[in-house]
């Protein structure tokens, strides 16, 4: 991906922040990407879950950008459990809307765990296709 494009994507991440996504905005980083709109939604939950996992993007924002995914994918053509890890990390944050019995802070006794669940299950999968990758040694 190159400078133009993670600056588009910065911008869509930066917008759904409120909650909100821009489909025309998302379609057309699609287009230029030449992805499907499933895959941009999971690109962008794992930023999120990566930077809400390392302190870099609060719960608040990265919640507002998952519900804004969701609300994406609600209108979408493919159910939503099949968009991995996307679902996954939506369904993470919302465990961190409210109380559960006995828990003091949701977002630390069940958001974070399920974060860092989900980031070590795609670094499993992600790092042995790396791995497979051919190496461009000049």
């Amino acid at each position: 991906m190159g400078i133009f494009a993670m600056a588009a994507l910065e911008r869509i991440i930066q917008d759904a922040a409120s909650g909100r996504m821009n489909r025309t905005d998302a379609e057309s980083f699609c287009a230029a990407e030449n992805i499907e709109l499933p895959d941009l939604y999971n690109r962008i939950a794992l930023i999120v879950a990566e930077r809400f996992d390392n302190g870099t993007l609060s719960y608040q924002d990265a919640d507002g950008v998952m519900n804004a995914i969701f609300g994406m994918m609600v209108d979408g053509e493919k159910p939503m459990d099949s968009i991995e890890p996307a679902w996954s990390i939506y369904l993470a944050f919302d465990e961190g809307e409210y109380y559960h019995g006995g828990s003091t802070d949701p977002v630390e006794s069940f958001t974070r765990p399920q974060i860092r669940n989900i980031l070590d299950d795609a670094q499993h999968i992600v790092e042995p296709e790396r791995r497979k990758r051919p190496s461009h040694q000049a």
